[in-house]
C-alpha cells in the first residue's frame, strides 16, 4: 500500500509517495501536475506487471489531499489463448507465453511498424482475462485500422516554394503510405529550412483514407546582396605598415524558380594585391529524386606570386531536410606569376611555389539542427569532408630553364629530372558549430574546425590560408598559412531580439606548417578576442566586430586592433 499526500491546491504543493523503498517528495505547482504524477506512477507499475495498480481512495486532511494507492498482484507472464494476427504481424508474437515486458515491447514494435507503413490507427486489445498464479491469460485482438495514404499538401501563407520541392524535402509525396516518423519530423525540418518563416505548427487532417498535411509558412527573404569593408591599421600585410582596407562582396540567390535552387558568388580583396572569387550552384532533387547536383568554381590570386584555380562537381543525396551525403570530383591547378630562378640555382631545389594539378575524389557529410536558423539559441551543425587524389608537379618553363650538370652523363638536366613528379595526397576537414542555451536569452557558441593535408611534399601555394572576420578574428583576412590547423572559438551571445545579438568572443588556432626552403616544421598558436554584434536593420543585418590578436608570441597591441563592419542585405 502506498500513500500520497499533497498540500492545498491554491499554493505550491508538496507531494510525497511512500512505499517499501522509502519516501519520495516533490514540489508541484497545481493539481494538473499532481494528476500527472499519479498517472506516471500507474504507467510505471503496469509496465512492471502490476496490472491492477491504481488509486483505491482519497480524502482531505487539513491542507493535504491523501491518496491510497495499491499495486495489486504482479503478473510476470501473459499467455495468449487466441489471436487474430494477420500475415506479417504474427512474427512479433512467435510464442504464446511471454513475459509481461516482452509482450509490451513486441506490441510497441508492431504498432510502430504499422503506423510507419500506412496504418496509424492500428491497435491491440486484450479480452477475456483469466488469472493463473503469476500468469494472466488473454485473447489478443489486433485491428490494423484503415490504410492511410498522403493527400496533396496544403500551404497557408505566402511562401513561393513549389509543392514538388516540399514533397521531396518532407518525404510526404501524394499517394504514398502514411509514415508517422516523417510526420513527426515535419516541424523540425521546416524549422531548419532557411527559405520560410513558420507561422504555426503543421497540422494533419484525416479523411476517407487520406492524410492531408497543412503548413502555415511565409516566405523568408534570403536572397543576399551585401558588401563588407575591413580596416586593419598598421597591418603587417600592407606596404610600409600603412592602413590596409579589405573588401568583400556577396551575392546569394537561394530560391530560384521556387524550387530552392541556389546560385552564389563571393568575392574578397584581402592582403596586398590578393583576391578570392568563389562561385557555387546547387540543384536539389533532380528529377524529383533524392539526388542533387552541386558545383563550385574558386579562384585565389595571391599577391604577384601565384594563381590557384579550383573546380568541383558533386552528387548529393538529401537524407533529412537539408542534411546530405555528397560524393564529388575536384580539380585543383596552380600557376606561378613570378619565379625566383636565382633561389633555384643556389638551393638546387624547386621553389616553395611550383605549378601543380591535383585530381581529387572525395565524400562529404553535412548534418544540422537549430531551433531558429537565422539566430539560433540551441542546436548544432557538423560538416566532414575527406578527399584523396593524385598530385602532379607541373614543369614551369622558367624553372626548367635553369640547367645543372648531368651526374650520369654528358650535357645538362633540369631540377625536375631529379624528382618524382606524381604522388598521392589526402585532405581531411571537419567543422562543428554547437549552440548551448544559457538563461532565457543567451547562448554559448562553440566552433571547432580541423583541416589537414597529408602528402610527401607540400608546396606553399597549396596551403590553407585563413584569418579574419569569418575564420579567426583579430587577424588580417587570410594572412595565416598552414598545412594542418585546429581552430576553436568560444562566444557568448545575448539575443537582444529575434534576429539580433551582441556578444564577446575568444578564438585560437594551433597551426603546423613547413618553413620555406626548409624541411623543418613551425608551430604557432595565434589567438584573438573582442566583441561582436549582429543587428537587424530593415531587410538586412549589420555586423560589427572589434578584435585584438597575437601570434608567434608577440604581445597584444591595441594600435593593431582589427575593426570589421558590414551589412548583409536581403531582398
Amino acid at each position: 500500500m502506498l500513500i500520497a499526500a499533497s498540500t492545498a491546491f491554491a499554493q505550491t504543493q508538496i507531494v510525497c509517495l511512500s512505499s517499501e523503498d522509502g519516501v519520495e517528495c516533490s514540489e508541484y505547482i497545481d493539481s494538473f501536475q499532481t494528476e500527472l504524477l499519479l498517472k506516471n506512477w500507474r504507467m510505471q507499475q503496469r509496465a512492471e506487471g502490476f496490472l491492477a495498480s491504481g488509486v483505491d481512495s482519497s480524502f482531505t486532511k487539513g491542507d493535504s489531499l491523501i491518496y491510497y494507492l495499491s499495486k495489486g498482484t504482479k503478473f510476470n507472464y501473459i499467455n495468449i489463448t487466441s489471436n487474430n494476427f494477420t500475415l506479417g504481424s504474427e512474427e512479433y508474437f512467435p510464442q504464446k507465453k511471454l513475459s509481461y515486458k516482452q509482450f509490451n515491447s513486441n506490441s510497441k514494435r508492431l504498432l510502430d511498424f504499422m503506423e510507419n507503413n500506412g496504418y496509424p490507427f492500428a491497435s491491440i486489445r486484450l479480452d477475456s482475462g483469466q488469472i493463473n498464479k503469476d500468469t494472466i491469460q488473454f485473447s489478443v485482438f489486433f485491428d490494423p485500422g484503415v490504410q492511410i495514404l498522403y493527400d496533396t499538401l496544403s500551404v497557408l501563407g505566402n511562401s513561393k516554394l513549389s509543392k514538388n520541392y516540399l514533397y521531396n524535402f518532407l518525404d510526404i509525396k501524394p499517394g504514398e503510405l502514411y509514415n508517422e516518423l516523417n510526420v513527426k519530423a515535419i516541424d523540425k525540418k521546416i524549422r531548419n529550412l532557411p527559405l520560410v518563416k513558420v507561422n504555426a505548427p503543421a497540422k494533419i487532417y484525416f479523411f476517407q483514407g487520406l492524410a492531408r498535411v497543412q503548413l502555415n509558412i511565409d516566405e523568408r527573404v534570403t536572397d543576399r546582396f551585401d558588401g563588407v569593408v575591413g580596416v586593419a591599421p598598421n597591418s603587417a600585410n600592407s606596404e610600409d605598415n600603412s592602413l590596409l582596407v579589405t573588401g568583400e562582396l556577396n551575392v546569394e540567390l537561394n530560391n530560384l524558380f521556387g524550387s530552392a535552387k541556389q546560385l552564389e558568388l563571393h568575392w574578397r580583396n584581402y592582403l596586398q594585391r590578393s583576391q578570392l572569387l568563389d562561385v557555387g550552384f546547387t540543384y536539389p532533387y533532380l528529377l524529383n529524386t533524392k539526388l542533387g547536383i552541386h558545383g563550385e568554381f574558386n579562384l585565389n590570386k595571391f599577391d604577384t606570386i601565384f594563381v590557384n584555380l579550383n573546380s568541383k562537381i558533386g552528387f548529393r543525396y538529401q537524407s533529412q531536410g537539408n542534411n546530405y551525403f555528397q560524393v564529388y570530383y575536384q580539380f585543383t591547378g596552380s600557376n606561378l606569376l613570378t619565379v625566383d630562378t636565382g633561389a633555384v640555382r643556389s638551393q638546387k631545389r624547386i621553389p616553395t611555389n611550383n605549378p601543380f594539378r591535383i585530381d581529387n575524389y572525395g565524400l562529404a557529410v553535412s548534418q544540422s539542427d537549430f531551433d531558429y536558423l537565422p539566430n539560433p539559441r540551441k542546436g548544432y551543425s557538423i560538416y566532414t569532408d575527406f578527399a584523396i587524389g593524385l598530385k602532379q608537379l607541373q614543369r614551369d618553363l622558367q624553372v626548367e630553364s635553369v640547367a645543372f650538370p648531368n651526374p650520369d652523363g654528358p650535357g645538362t638536366i633540369s631540377i625536375y629530372d631529379t624528382l618524382n613528379l606524381r604522388s598521392l595526397r589526402a585532405r581531411v576537414e571537419f567543422k562543428g558549430i554547437f549552440h548551448i542555451p544559457l538563461f532565457k536569452q543567451s547562448t554559448l557558441v562553440q566552433k571547432v574546425g580541423f583541416s589537414a593535408i597529408f602528402a610527401d611534399q607540400i608546396l606553399f601555394n597549396e596551403l590553407y590560408n585563413f584569418g579574419g572576420f569569418a575564420t579567426l578574428k583579430g587577424f588580417d583576412e587570410n594572412e595565416i598559412f598552414a598545412s594542418k590547423f585546429l581552430r576553436y572559438t568560444l562566444e557568448y551571445r545575448y539575443l537582444i531580439s529575434q534576429n539580433s545579438n551582441v556578444g564577446l568572443f575568444f578564438n585560437a588556432a594551433a597551426i603546423e606548417n613547413k618553413l620555406e626552403n626548409s624541411n623543418d616544421l613551425i608551430y604557432d598558436i595565434p589567438y584573438g578576442f573582442g566583441a561582436v554584434a549582429n543587428l537587424e536593420v530593415r531587410n538586412g543585418v549589420l555586423s560589427l566586430a572589434y578584435a585584438l590578436g597575437s601570434q608567434q608570441g608577440n604581445p597584444i597591441q591595441f594600435r593593431a586592433a582589427k575593426f570589421h563592419f558590414g551589412i548583409v542585405n536581403f531582398f
